[in-house]
């Protein structure tokens, strides 16, 4: 985690993604920290709205709006030099295509400011889903933190935009694993709650 956070600390040189909402940290440790989760919170947008589009009839139609609004979000044209090469939204349930997966290229000095500006919509569009459906789950919430180290290295230049691609998806298997198995306990504490129940 310390490695992550002083990942974090150098991809904010360039301009802070910390959320104009966050409370004031009492030190400069703090601040940090704040960035740090401020970005990683922003990274669930895409597979919030995913959840959003099978959780019933009745969260439809807002979850239209959200992905409306998020689409808008993202047209920033700010983020063109780089929408060919990374899947936009970043979503862990869609797939990747074979030529982003192949693409053994590195961010250059040009598409550095692309990617902190793919960091900054990914921020407004979780607001928007927050506002909407409230904080992601704990699991959730571990997925997008290695998502963040993912793109933090591919912003330093440590990483391919295909080993990017590939780390989306080993991320996206992990995170439907753990998805899996929040609700199969959901369930089984509903029917262990069921059979009490009927006992009493």
């Amino acid at each position: 985690m310390t490695e992550l956070l002083q990942k974090s600390v150098r991809l904010g040189k360039i301009g802070s993604v910390a959320s104009s909402n966050s409370m004031p940290a009492a030190s400069a440790g703090l601040k940090t920290m704040n960035k740090h989760f401020t970005f990683v919170s922003c990274l669930s947008c895409a597979i919030v709205i995913s959840a959003c589009a099978t959780s019933g009839t009745g969260r439809e139609s807002s979850a239209h709006a959200i992905r409306a609004e998020c689409d808008r979000i993202y047209a920033d044209p700010r983020i063109d030099p780089i929408r060919d090469k990374i899947q936009l939204p970043i979503s862990y349930e869609a797939p990747q295509s074979i030529d982003m997966l192949a693409n053994r290229a590195r961010a250059t000095d040009a598409e550095r400011p692309a990617i902190k500006a793919l960091a900054e919509s990914m921020q407004k569009c979780q607001h928007v889903v927050e506002s909407e459906r409230g904080p992601s789950p704990a699991y959730r919430v571990k997925s997008e933190t290695r998502a963040l180290e993912s793109l933090v290295e591919l912003y330093e230049g440590s990483t391919t935009y295909g080993q990017f691609a590939r780390d989306i998806l080993y991320i996206g298997e992990r995170d439907k694993i753990a998805r899996e198995t929040l609700d199969e306990e959901i369930q089984a504490r509903e029917r262990w709650r069921a059979l009490d129940e009927y006992g009493n």
